[in-house]
């Protein structure tokens, strides 16, 4: 039987791989945004919209980013408050069942310890408390909510990504740039990758086999910054003939050990990563700056 899906942010990071995901089913996705979407909307002044079709499904992968906070902290505010509520109570009133929402795993505050989604959450930036806030409110209004807090997301970037300080990201392009990686710290924190068409694998499972609840996308890669810089230069190196001489160099020295531990849902078996996705990111972010200079 098609499913309508309501498709918030198709045409970002995560929402674009949703999109493709959710294409090859047996499903209808009506799409949302400000441009190259079914219904053209402004999420920071949202206003309801008449939907002929039933939808009994929901998907937000818009939530705030850290590049809207700074570049409009007010304004990011209230898109993730004052807007995301009139969204919500908007799906409720057009019989929306099925909210899934694209959270982050800083909710959880610290991220060097062993998490489960049965964690307690303790917020520590404006843009964590900003993802609680919605997190729970959608709880508030729906019994049947998704909630995905992904840890260090990558995937395929577009000509006007902007997002570039994030680690994923940020180290292939600093290779293809200037043949070096600079962290400015002691690079022991671990972090979980995972990318964008696994999230969106899980997203359509959660669907499918009506999932509901907290999940935790967790990744092949749980490992240091430190340990992903260098798999950063091996992997380009391998793959590389001539001899490029990448370098990395760290600002810090300490005796950190992380206690990092990303555990997925215990009783819930959820679609698996690839272990080449994130060599494969790597390479082909690479590739494509190095190309372009």
């Amino acid at each position: 039987m098609m499913k309508n899906i309501l498709l918030f942010g198709s045409t970002g990071l995560i929402g674009k791989s949703v999109n493709r995901t959710l294409c090859k089913g047996d499903n209808n996705i009506i799409t949302f945004g400000r441009k190259k979407a079914d219904y053209i909307i402004d999420l920071e002044n949202f206003e309801p919209i008449s939907i002929k079709q039933e939808t009994k499904v929901l998907i937000y992968c818009a939530g705030v980013t850290d590049e809207e906070i700074i570049n409009n902290k007010n304004q990011a505010i209230k898109k993730n408050t004052v807007e995301l509520v009139k969204l919500v109570e908007w799906a409720k009133e057009i019989g929306v069942e099925h909210f899934i929402y694209i959270s982050s795993a800083h909710v959880y505050g610290d991220l060097n310890k062993e998490l489960t989604p049965e964690s307690k959450v303790a917020p520590k930036s404006l843009y964590s408390t900003l993802h609680l806030f919605a997190e729970n409110y959608i709880n508030s209004k729906f019994n049947k909510s998704t909630i995905i807090r992904p840890g260090a997301a990558y995937g395929e970037v577009s000509k006007k990504f902007n997002r570039w300080e994030l680690i994923p990201f940020s180290f292939p392009r600093d290779l293809a740039l200037n043949n070096k990686i600079i962290i400015k710290s002691h690079g022991m924190q671990e972090r979980n990758f995972i990318s964008s068409s696994t999230i969106s694998k899980i997203i359509a499972h959660s669907i499918e086999k009506s999932i509901f609840g907290i999940i935790n996308p967790v990744g092949h890669y749980s490992i240091s910054i430190l340990d992903f810089a260098n798999l950063c230069i091996k992997t380009i190196d391998e793959r590389k003939s001539n001899n490029l001489n990448l370098k990395l160099e760290v600002l810090e020295k300490s005796s950190y050990v992380s206690k990092f531990n990303f555990m997925p849902n215990p009783n819930i078996e959820l679609p698996k990563e690839d272990k080449n996705l994130l060599k494969e990111h790597i390479y082909k972010l690479y590739k494509q700056i190095y190309e372009s200079k």
